[in-house]
């Protein structure tokens, strides 16, 4: 472009998971009213066991760099790619921590979510570089990250194991608190970095700024 090297990179690739997540627990098998305390209940559990849960996904994952050589020491690039990032491995668990002793109306559980899906950032990077001398360069870099499937903590309603409730003759609902997939999040900033070395001595200085908003 009048003069001024034009690179333009591109790619794409397919990444599909498939989990298999597995624990030792205990399963609720009844629940109980107590006989001397109406508001209580008692759930009655099974014996220790292996639970095993399973979930699938696919993303189609582009990226984009193209790098315009202004002047021999001076680079732009502009960048746009999608990433993910699964779930750490002890937010996966399917083991839920059941309490024995519950109150009517209030059954809870906590513990672990297998059907977490990864975090989806949707990337924006404007960067220009200048190298004003051998092995050395200062660089700025504006970034923009949309970040999809945020994992928080959450509360959900459901059933465990198909129990009834005897305070309602209905399957028990659980407010089970665990990590859930929660709304989506922008996170935007600006990178400065500088490395400079001292001739051909071998040493050298390296540092970077990033302030990000979000």
């Amino acid at each position: 472009i009048s003069g001024m090297p034009l690179t333009f990179t591109a790619g794409v690739r397919q990444e599909t998971t498939h989990v298999t997540s597995t624990g030792i627990g205990r399963l609720p098998t009844s629940i109980t009213p107590s006989e001397t305390d109406k508001t209580l209940l008692t759930v009655n559990f099974g014996p220790s066991t292996e639970v095993t849960a399973k979930n699938d996904y696919s993303h189609l994952l582009p990226a984009v760099d193209v790098k315009l050589e202004v002047m021999p020491d001076l680079i732009l690039r502009v960048d746009a790619s999608r990433t993910l990032t699964r779930p750490t491995l002890n937010l996966l668990t399917p083991v839920l921590n059941i309490g024995s002793g519950q109150r009517v109306g209030a059954l809870t559980a906590n513990g672990g979510n297998p059907t977490l899906s990864p975090y989806l950032a949707e990337n924006f990077d404007v960067a220009a570089e200048w190298y004003y001398a051998p092995n050395s360069y200062a660089a700025v870099n504006f970034f923009l990250k949309n970040v999809s499937n945020f994992i928080v903590q959450g509360t959900q309603r459901q059933t465990i194991n198909g129990v009834i409730d005897p305070s309602t003759g209905q399957p028990a609902q659980f407010s089970v608190s665990q990590r859930v997939n929660g709304p989506e999040a922008t996170v935007r900033g600006v990178e400065l970095a500088l490395q400079h070395t001292f001739g051909d001595t071998g040493f050298g200085v390296s540092g970077s700024f990033t302030k990000v908003y979000g």
